[in-house]
């Protein structure tokens, strides 16, 4: 007698289908749909179809963003036609997946929304250091404007992005957002300096130099009217900094900045020589670019120190000073005779005996 019996499979779709409705675990179906080939290709379909409505849980699309999983998203983005579910693209964003969030991007993802602390992608990208992915988000268009943020990354997130990458000390964010092209290098923070003011100030060389290449103002100003990048980097006695500036045009006869430095002098060699640095003075006398002002700040200040270092660039000042003499320089060459043996400092009466001797 023939076997008329049915098996499982040779249903037909529609009541699979309604079998996959009123089971209620997803773990079931995949189950059933590993028994044979025709099953699996009715029911996986189906998964992922019934997988994108659901409201609670972790989704098949947030899966795959979780473990860079693109074959499993290219699936499942099948089922989300338009992409409305924005937590895909932040939890790529928070795993490194660059590939995942490419692929969200091109499948229509919206890359301002807000998260549940009210961070867009850029914003978590930036503050977990993803430099690629900030690079993807800015090609994308994404906003670079500061929000108004809560939360505890307020007061940072308060000022411009990149403002906060390089106090966080992330060049290579710095370095991509830099890069792009879409950042105003002249923006100023809640402080009120540049990027390169705060580059100069808190550091790496390498971003100081990016923003150098890219167009950064070496002269730039803060609220005060001050010099900022230039007495910032005197400041922090950083050579390599100093010459950076000075190569790409930092004027030498700005005065200091009073508003972040707490200090407020009028030349720049007179605040190299006040810190210390005198290896950093010499580097401004190596300009030739001091005016007569700064010099004559500067030799005043070395006279006052009275110290070896100082001292060894008295001569070097003199003859700078001298070299662009007016009418005037005798007698200043001869008020710092006079200081000079006020404070007795001998090496700069010898050489200032010598120059008024010659005049």
């Amino acid at each position: 007698m023939e076997d008329t019996r049915l098996s499982f499979g040779d249903l037909p779709q529609e009541i699979l289908i309604l079998i996959a409705d009123q089971t209620k675990s997803a773990r079931a179906i995949s189950s059933l749909s590993r028994t044979n080939r025709t099953l699996h290709t009715l029911l996986i379909p189906y998964l992922y179809r019934h997988n994108a409505k659901r409201k609670k849980g972790r989704s098949a699309l947030v899966w795959a963003a979780m473990y860079g999983h693109e074959a499993t998203a290219r699936v499942a983005l099948e089922h989300h036609n338009p992409l409305r579910k924005t937590k895909p693209l932040f939890v790529a964003v928070e795993y490194g997946h660059s590939h995942i969030v490419q692929l969200l991007i091109d499948s229509g993802a919206d890359i301002e929304a807000i998260d549940k602390d009210n961070y867009t992608a850029l914003e978590v990208a930036v503050m977990k250091r993803q430099a690629s992915i900030v690079k993807q988000l800015l090609a994308a268009g994404a906003n670079v404007q500061p929000r108004k943020t809560r939360g505890a990354m307020r007061q940072e997130m308060g000022s411009p992005l990149l403002f906060y990458a390089m106090r966080k000390g992330f060049s290579d964010v710095a370095r991509a957002m830099i890069e792009s092209g879409r950042m105003d290098l002249e923006q100023i923070d809640r402080v009120h300096v540049t990027a390169l003011c705060l580059a100069c100030w808190l550091g790496p060389e390498d971003v100081v130099e990016y923003l150098l290449a890219a167009g950064a103002n070496p002269n730039t100003t803060t609220r005060d009217g001050t010099s900022a990048p230039l007495s910032c980097a005197i400041a922090w006695n950083n050579a390599q900094t100093t010459r950076l500036l000075l190569a790409y045009g930092a004027d030498p006869n700005l005065p200091t900045n009073g508003y972040l430095l707490d200090i407020n002098l009028p030349s720049l060699p007179l605040h190299a020589i006040r810190r210390g640095h005198a290896d950093l003075a010499r580097e401004l006398l190596a300009t030739d670019r001091l005016g007569r002002e700064s010099m004559l700040e500067g030799l005043k200040e070395a006279i006052t120190w009275n110290e070896w270092s100082t001292n060894a660039l008295i001569p070097g000042l003199l003859h700078s000073f001298v070299g662009n003499g007016d009418v005037d320089t005798d007698q200043q060459l001869r008020s710092l005779l006079h200081q000079a043996c006020s404070e007795r400092n001998l090496m700069a009466v010898a050489c200032l005996c010598l120059h008024v001797i010659k005049e």
